[in-house]
């Protein structure tokens, strides 16, 4: 458990909007971690890919949530619109 939250504690360092956890859900108004702010501290992802991950299983509907994680994880925009019918020539 303590792992989990230097985990936690090292990610919200480094993100440039601690805002975002309290907005998701993780943090309380005080900076204090929600429950589901210790099951998002377990995963290796971002805070908001964590979350739709969790909310994907609790509504059993987590394969087409990983394909849409997966996509936004990858972030190589060329190729996300290529997919998606947006290619625009040059």
């Amino acid at each position: 458990m303590l792992r989990n939250v230097t985990e936690w504690q090292k990610m919200l360092a480094s993100l440039s909007r601690p805002q975002l956890l309290e907005d998701i859900g993780a943090l309380n108004e005080r900076e204090h971690l929600t429950s589901l702010g210790r099951h998002l501290a377990a995963l290796p992802l971002p805070p908001a890919l964590g979350k739709m991950l969790l909310y994907g299983m609790l509504f059993s509907c987590l394969d087409p949530v990983l394909t849409v994680a997966c996509v936004m994880a990858y972030r190589w925009a060329p190729a996300v619109g290529y997919m998606c019918g947006l290619h625009v020539a040059a």
